[in-house]
């Protein structure tokens, strides 16, 4: 006899489902993105952020895509162009990023025989950058010669592939003034100017690496935004900035101070799903916080 009254019982609960999706409560997709995005460290460096980002513990809004670091124990390493370098420093007050060839990074001796590339568009050389060349597989110098007694010149010894041992490192300007010991293969790379000095191993010279400075990633935007009380982002769908705000929707600039300084921002209790990988305004909505009130508690 009760039959009849199942199905307006479940078009009810239906409809109460519903509208919970699209009226969501207290934890929202941006304040889970602003928690998601806090300064991380990675191997021995702190306090790093936007526009790094850790790929293992973070979305990938957090940062640029150019930017990604691969954290692994005390090894830090950065892809670009296709070769990777290992992460000495990083300076988020003057934008420098102190790298090392990765390959070249325990042994200068290699046969993949590339220069350094950088993504020009986003890293370019500091002033206390040196171009020097790596020439290997040359032939026995003759002594008491000049064209190898070059200021600066380091040899050293790679017997890869059987063929002459011989390799040196100089002055990329210098290079010709070594023709004549008929070097086979070389590569270009830079180094720390005050590394070059009375170094007498290449091998830590190349450890201690050269200097990058990066920009294009909006800098000003992201002072405007972190000044705003928000983190900065990178909105994938739009390859572009985004400002991730605290208790209120994120914006392509700035945070509205008001809100982020309001007493119900100040009470509200801080996401537990700090690393959700769901993108701010992403189109899936966010799961309930089973500590916020929801439709189904005021109708009972």
């Amino acid at each position: 006899m009760n039959l009849p009254l199942l199905q307006p019982l479940s078009s009810f609960i239906n409809t109460l489902f519903f509208f919970s999706l699209f009226f969501p409560t207290y934890v929202s997709s941006d304040s889970e993105g602003y928690s998601a995005c806090e300064p991380f460290s990675c191997g021995q460096i702190n306090n790093i952020s936007y526009p790094f980002w850790n790929s293992d513990q973070q979305p990938s809004y957090c940062g640029h895509p150019k930017f990604k670091l691969d954290c692994q124990q005390d090894s830090v390493t950065i892809g670009m162009v296709s070769q990777r370098f290992h992460v000495i420093e990083i300076d988020q007050t003057s934008k420098v990023l102190k790298i090392a060839r990765l390959d070249l990074w325990n042994d200068p001796c290699t046969d993949e025989y590339s220069d350094v590339k950088l993504d020009s568009d986003f890293f370019n050389y500091t002033s206390n950058d040196d171009e020097y060349t790596l020439l290997y597989d040359c032939g026995r110098p003759v002594l008491n010669t000049s064209r190898v007694n070059i200021e600066g010149t380091i040899p050293f010894t790679c017997p890869i592939g059987g063929g002459f041992p011989n390799a040196f490192c100089l002055l990329s300007k210098d290079v010709g003034n070594l023709k004549g010991l008929g070097c086979k293969n070389r590569i270009n790379v830079s180094v720390l100017r005050e590394a070059m000095k009375d170094a007498l191993l290449v091998q830590k010279v190349l450890e201690g690496g050269f200097e990058v400075g990066w920009s294009g990633v909006d800098e000003d935007r992201c002072d405007g935004c972190i000044k705003s009380g928000g983190r900065c982002g990178h909105n994938e769908s739009k390859d572009a900035f985004m400002c991730l705000c605290l208790n209120q929707q994120s914006s392509d600039e700035v945070c509205s101070k008001s809100l982020a300084r309001s007493p119900l921002a100040a009470q509200t209790p801080r996401p537990t799903t700090a690393k959700s990988l769901i993108p701010p305004n992403s189109p899936i909505f966010p799961k309930q916080s089973p500590h916020a009130p929801s439709m189904y508690s005021s109708l009972i």
